[in-house]
């Protein structure tokens, strides 16, 4: 059964796109050896309070040219870091979405 509001400890909700050079499965394998091994990572970071209505939870990475993988990893945890899992209530993800942007390249300039 399930905790209530009152009963789920202070959580905290993070988005990660991890991006590798790298075959899916050898990261299927050793995850989550392998999180050192990104060639670019962005994450970001909520405070989820008991009640709160539903949001939205959004990162960004810089698409590195060597990479084949993006691995997008949402999670939740209690802040305290114990190792011990909880029930998280009603809490619950959906609607991932992955927007790849194509920037132009710009001409650098250094100005002394």
């Amino acid at each position: 059964m399930a905790p209530n509001d009152a009963e789920v400890p202070k959580l905290k909700g993070t988005c990660t796109i991890s991006l590798y050079q790298a075959e899916p499965e050898p990261i299927d394998k050793a995850w989550p050896l392998v999180i050192s091994d990104a060639v670019a990572v962005g994450n970001k970071a909520i405070k989820l309070k008991p009640g709160d209505e539903p949001g939205t939870l959004s990162t960004s990475c810089i698409l590195a040219p060597e990479a084949t993988i993006a691995l997008i990893s949402v999670n939740v945890n209690t802040m305290t870091g114990s190792k011990t899992p909880i029930e998280l209530g009603g809490y619950l993800v959906d609607d991932v979405q992955l927007t790849s942007i194509k920037q132009p390249n710009l001409p650098v300039r250094f100005v002394k």
